[in-house]
């Protein structure tokens, strides 16, 4: 009971964190002695294979790992059992095979070590001879992200997408064991295939993430589309009579910032990352001052920031390529919304711009957790028509309309993924 009550929490905060996305699990036997093994990029391996399973994992781990504070105790109620590293260890193996003589799963990393770049380590052939001597079925499993999240190099984990993917059972023949059971070359082969089924999954990902990591360390990107937005919001408010001084005050410590970024700043992922936000959040303070410009008295702008920062949030844990085009798109819908104020006001006609536009793109690029950001934001949607009554109603189809008209104009224009050219 304790283990379960464990592991759901875990699981919930886990998703949380890393949008842990799971695959294949109906590949895992649901009787029978099972080896599901893993490469072992972080920490949290023993916990991410294990979390999704209806059945019970046994872990044979290293040992160092059970004197973690909190580590150790998770790891024991995961059913987590120690293994020396750097030598034989006679007492382990006996435990692990007599896990699987009781027709249980038992939780291997072949490396016998974490990976130090990503790549797998050479693997050693416990689990062959574990699944000969005891017929069990081998499951392999690749975790991606895992070694970004939390790599050897650094003390605590950081937020990133991990994903698991159980594979198609190895099943050894019979035939084969009878006759090879006890050759060191067919330990080999068996082990050999573990590494095919897990590296085809795990390879494309590592090149990805090397990739991305190359774009985080080069230099910065030029001034991009959606970063001329401040300065068309200046335009606008200046044309219309709004407060020249902080308009043009505001643009200005814009244009400031992404110069410091492009020649001064050094890069990196939380320069790129602040990079990112820092259009965001001041086309946001714009609101206000538009809102003024244009006569429009809007409510609650706590809220719109807490809505966009949320599914911000999940899309990109989702897919940064998808994420910046969300960006992109709800800063435009926002700042048209106050165009179309100016003939047209209505006091949440900001919020139902940017929420619904929001709906319609989820709808549209069904990013991880995309049904529950559309719930949520249809949701959102009917509360601020009704608050206003009826007689506004005919108003707010035009920010219906334009949040549509947006949302087509991103999914059929395409980005760049970081330079923000159009192509």
């Amino acid at each position: 009971m304790l283990f379960r009550l464990i592991s759901t929490a875990l699981h919930a905060l886990f998703r949380l964190i890393f949008t842990l996305e799971y695959f294949g699990e109906e590949n895992v036997p649901a009787t029978g002695a099972v080896i599901v093994a893993g490469n072992h990029p972080s920490y949290l391996d023993p916990l991410l294979i294990s979390l999704p399973l209806e059945r019970r994992v046994f872990f044979m781990a290293w040992d160092k790992l059970f004197s973690i504070p909190l580590l150790g105790t998770l790891l024991r109620q995961a059913g987590a059992f120690p293994v020396r590293l750097g030598s034989k260890d006679p007492n382990a193996y006996q435990m692990a095979l007599s896990v699987l003589e009781d027709g249980r799963v038992l939780g291997i990393f072949p490396e016998a070590g974490r990976t130090s770049e990503g790549p797998m380590n050479p693997l050693k052939t416990g689990t062959a001879r574990l699944a000969i001597e005891s017929g069990a079925q081998i499951v392999p499993v690749t975790i991606t992200g895992a070694y970004d999240a939390w790599p050897s190099s650094r003390v605590m984990p950081w937020p990133r997408k991990i994903t698991v993917k159980y594979h198609i059972p190895i099943v050894l023949d019979p035939a084969d064991i009878a006759a090879r059971g006890a050759d060191k070359d067919f330990h080999e082969d068996v082990m050999r295939d573990v590494r095919d089924a897990i590296e085809r999954r795990l390879i494309p990902s590592l090149t990805a993430d090397a990739r991305k990591r190359r774009v985080f360390e080069g230099p910065a990107s030029p001034v991009r589309i959606y970063e001329l937005y401040p300065l068309l919001a200046t335009i606008f408010g200046i044309a219309l009579g709004g407060p020249a001084w902080i308009l043009v005050a505001l643009a200005i410590g814009h244009f400031a910032y992404l110069a410091a970024d492009i020649w001064w700043i050094p890069q990196g992922r939380l320069a790129k990352a602040i990079r990112e936000l820092v259009t965001p959040f001041l086309v946001l303070a714009y609101g206000p001052v538009l809102a003024a410009t244009v006569d429009l008295k809007v409510t609650e702008w706590w809220t719109l920031a807490a809505i966009g920062a949320g599914a911000g949030l999940s899309f990109n844990w989702s897919n940064q390529y998808k994420a910046e085009r969300y960006v992109r798109g709800a800063m435009l819908a926002y700042l048209v919304a106050f165009v179309i104020a100016v003939g047209q006001p209505h006091p949440f006609g900001p919020h139902l711009a940017f929420a619904s536009f929001t709906f319609v793109y989820a709808i549209f690029w069904r990013p991880l957790f995309w049904h529950i950001t559309a719930l949520v934001m249809s949701a959102y949607c009917g509360v601020v028509l009704w608050v206003p009554g009826i007689a506004l109603t005919r108003t707010a189809t035009w920010y219906l309309a334009l949040s549509c008209a947006v949302a087509v104009y991103i999914r059929i224009v395409k980005f760049s993924a970081h330079d923000g050219r159009i192509i």
